[in-house]
């Protein structure tokens, strides 16, 4: 394959996460799925310590390598946008830098997508693979067909990115009731999600008036 079947990117703001996103990719170098490529976004020039050596961007069991962009990105979609304008990948995913995943998360999402795509040949699905007990999608760890995300414009990079509703009500004017069909989730939960007030995609508190 000339090209990998993953993207994944991973957005970096500030040194305080340093560590954490270290682990972060070391989860993904534990995957047993290796046809991925690692973007590591980094917001302004806050490079992490881990990042400055030449060996990181070979020193990787990704069969695409790894790559680093920086810039200075205003939101998170606006980071998105940028790793998705450079993504070589089939299907393109977020993983937090304070999150991680499962060893065999890559290999159980392609055989979602693998099932899917038997119900969907143009393969405008979705594929969670983090959720929480009333269904909600979580924006990290949802794999989307680049050329679907990018067919509809990427992110608006002026509003903040859940990506899950977005990706929900995009899906829903497309294909109406079927939408929901094009949601699939992974056989359990392969990403490891942690939610807290500092992340970087936890919504903000309302102001008070």
């Amino acid at each position: 394959m000339s090209h990998p079947f993953f993207t994944v990117y991973v957005p970096f703001h500030s040194p305080a996460y340093a560590e954490a996103a270290q682990r972060a990719l070391e989860s993904l170098e534990a995957q047993f799925f290796q046809s991925f490529e690692v973007i590591v976004v980094v917001n302004g020039t806050h490079i992490p310590f881990w990042a400055n050596p030449v060996s990181f961007l070979s020193d990787t069991r990704a069969a695409f390598g790894r790559r680093l962009i920086s810039g200075r990105f205003h939101t998170l979609a606006a980071a998105s946008n940028a790793a998705l304008d450079v993504a070589r990948g089939e299907w393109f995913m977020r993983l937090d830098a304070d999150d991680a995943v499962k060893p065999d998360a890559l290999a159980e999402y392609v055989r979602v997508i693998d099932r899917a795509k038997r119900d969907f040949p143009d393969a405008a699905f979705v594929v969670a693979g983090h959720w929480d007990d009333t269904g909600e999608l979580y924006g990290s760890g949802l794999a989307i067909p680049a050329w679907w995300l990018r067919s509809q414009g990427g992110y608006d990079p002026d509003l903040p990115l859940g990506d899950g509703r977005h990706l929900r009500s995009q899906l829903e004017k497309q294909f109406g009731e079927e939408a929901k069909r094009r949601l699939p989730r992974t056989s359990y939960p392969v990403y490891e999600y942690r939610r807290h007030l500092s992340s970087m995609s936890h919504p903000p508190e309302p102001e008070e008036k």
